[in-house]
C-alpha cells in the first residue's frame, strides 16, 4: 500500500465526510491575515493541505493555491516570479514579507520627523517665543497675538492703563473702571430697572 492510499483510508476511517468537507472548504478559502507571517501561513496551509490531497500532490496546483491565498502586497511582489518549486516560492514569499515590513519601517521612522518639522516646530516657535515682535500675527494665533499689558498683566490692545492711574474704559483719571460713569450710563439705558 502506498503513502497516499494510508492517508485516504485513514481519513476515510478516523475523519467523517463533514469534516473532511468542511476542512477542504476551510483550505480553499484559505488566505493570510494581516498579523499572520508567512511561515505560520506556510504551516496552516500544509495542515488543512492534508484534506486536499489531490492539490498537494500536483505542484502547479499546490502552488497556484499558495500564491493565491497570500497577502496582496506580497502577490504583487511575486507578480512576475515563476518559482521552480514550493520551497522556493516559500524562500521568496518571506523575503518578500522582510522587504515589505523593512520599507513600512522606514516610512514609520521618517514621519514624525516630517511632522514635527512642518507642523510641530513652526507651532512650538509661535507658542514659545510670543515675547518675540510678530510683524505679521496669523489669524489662526488670534488669542495669543495680544500681548499682556506691562502694569496690569491683562491682554488688551493700545497702551496699558495700569500705571497712569487712569480708568481702564474711558480713559480719564479719577475713577476705576467698576466706578466709571460712563461704563454705568451704558448699563443703565432705556428700559433697565423697569421690572
Amino acid at each position: 500500500m502506498t503513502w497516499q492510499r494510508f492517508r485516504e483510508a485513514f481519513l476515510k476511517q478516523y475523519y467523517p465526510a463533514e469534516v473532511r468537507l468542511q476542512k477542504l472548504s476551510e483550505f480553499e478559502n484559505f488566505t493570510q491575515t494581516p498579523n499572520m507571517s508567512v511561515v505560520e501561513y506556510t504551516s496552516q496551509f500544509n495542515a488543512l493541505g492534508s484534506y486536499a490531497p489531490t492539490i498537494m500532490a500536483d505542484e502547479v496546483l499546490k502552488l497556484h493555491r499558495f500564491k493565491k491565498g497570500l497577502n496582496r502586497r506580497i502577490q504583487s511582489a511575486l507578480a512576475v516570479y515563476q518559482p521552480a518549486n514550493f520551497s522556493d516560492l516559500m524562500g521568496s514569499a518571506i523575503r518578500a514579507e522582510t522587504d515589505i515590513q523593512r520599507k513600512e519601517k522606514e516610512i514609520r521612522n521618517k514621519r514624525p520627523m516630517n511632522d514635527q518639522s512642518s507642523h510641530g516646530s513652526q507651532s512650538f516657535k509661535k507658542s514659545n517665543h510670543s515675547d518675540e515682535p510678530s510683524k505679521e500675527p496669523s489669524p489662526a494665533s488670534g488669542y495669543q497675538a495680544i500681548k499682556p499689558g506691562p502694569t496690569c498683566h491683562l491682554r488688551h490692545l493700545g497702551e496699558c492703563r495700569g500705571a497712569s492711574g487712569v480708568c481702564f474704559g474711558c480713559g480719564k483719571p479719577g475713577h476705576r473702571m467698576v466706578d466709571c460713569p460712563a461704563a454705568s450710563n451704558k448699563t443703565t439705558g432705556p428700559g433697565k430697572g423697569d421690572g
